[in-house]
């Protein structure tokens, strides 16, 4: 038994219930919040706007050779993901421009993907 394989059962019996939320959610709304990460983690800012973060999801897509859903479809995602606390949507006439802040930790959102190279490889994604 490694130092890796101790820390990884570790990590499954101590990890926090948004971690495990953040696991059963489909792969991309999954991606999303990636994206939301990476938005937030290379800035300063609090809050980015519905359509920044549509440029970012379809950056990690790209790089993932993952089909992207469209605008539509993607703002749907983030209503759900709205309305199960992972992020907060504001009000606007233009859905590209609402704004969009995360409600969870970062960390939560890295800790939920460690140890899966897929989505290490989403959060390694420059901000567009």
């Amino acid at each position: 038994v490694t130092f890796d394989h101790m820390d990884i059962a570790l990590s499954k019996v101590f990890k926090p219930a948004v971690v495990n939320n953040i696991l059963c959610l489909p792969q991309h709304q999954q991606m999303v919040l990636c994206a939301l990460a990476n938005t937030f983690q290379h800035s300063r800012k609090k809050a980015t706007t519905l359509g920044e973060l549509n440029k970012s999801y379809i950056e990690i897509c790209r790089s993932t050779q993952v089909p992207a859903v469209g605008m539509l479809e993607f703002s749907n995602m983030c209503m759900i993901l709205s309305d199960q606390g992972y992020l907060k949507l504001g009000q606007s006439k233009e859905d590209k421009l609402r704004r969009v802040t995360l409600q969870i930790d970062i960390s939560d959102i890295t800790f939920a993907f460690k140890g899966s190279r897929f989505f290490e490889k989403c959060l390694e994604q420059p901000k567009f």
